[in-house]
């Protein structure tokens, strides 16, 4: 037999007394319920041994990997390399605007590819050293913004910090914004300049 038990409602590890938390077979879930305003019925163990406490794994090391640092400056490159592809295709199709673009969009996509990547690696290094790591697809929404945002949530229940890194990551992405807007108004300034007529 194994000591797992059956997925079901539990006493919650790290509030008994209050509420209920679902053991989904394997690990604890987000799910809880109120155990006075929502009884519920306990799984039966069917000779598996029911878990009473909940210990979070050890925890082995920083929750600052090698990995989070390269994501928290890797916006800037990924504009570079982002550009030199988006620029590449202008170059290659140049007169035909439309196939460029097309290109340049997928240039957008691969480009995104490392951020993935970096945070695979960041989240399996976290999971080595005890911490839980955030899923890899809150990638795909505003990368790595959401990220760092989700594991920062998932570093503060473990009452943990990754300080140097967030604040670089945040600090790079505002310098990048402020720059994009400074660059808009600059190229809106050229163009009335060449054009001598006011624009908008």
């Amino acid at each position: 037999m194994t000591d797992a038990p059956i997925a079901g409602w539990y006493p919650d590890p790290r509030n008994a007394d209050a509420q209920w938390r679902w053991w989904d077979g394997r690990a604890w879930t987000h799910q809880t319920v109120d155990r006075v305003a929502a009884p519920v019925r306990q799984a039966q163990d069917w000779g598996w041994s029911t878990p009473t406490t909940y210990t979070p794994p050890e925890i082995t090391g920083s929750p600052n990997t090698p990995w989070i640092w390269i994501l928290a400056f890797f916006g800037p490159l990924y504009g570079v390399v982002a550009g030199l592809l988006q620029g590449g295709a202008l170059l290659a199709f140049g007169r035909d605007i439309t196939t460029a673009q097309l290109v340049g969009g997928v240039a957008l996509l691969v480009a995104l590819i490392p951020f993935w990547v970096f945070a695979d690696l960041d989240g399996r290094l976290l999971r080595q050293r005890g911490i839980e790591a955030p899923s890899v697809l809150w990638m795909l929404l505003l990368p790595p913004l959401l990220y760092f945002v989700v594991r920062a949530r998932k570093l503060r229940r473990r009452e943990l910090r990754s300080k140097g890194p967030d604040t670089a990551a945040f600090i790079v992405y505002a310098v990048q914004v402020l720059g994009g807007v400074l660059a808009a108004v600059f190229a809106v300034l050229v163009l009335q300049g060449l054009t001598g007529t006011a624009i908008g």
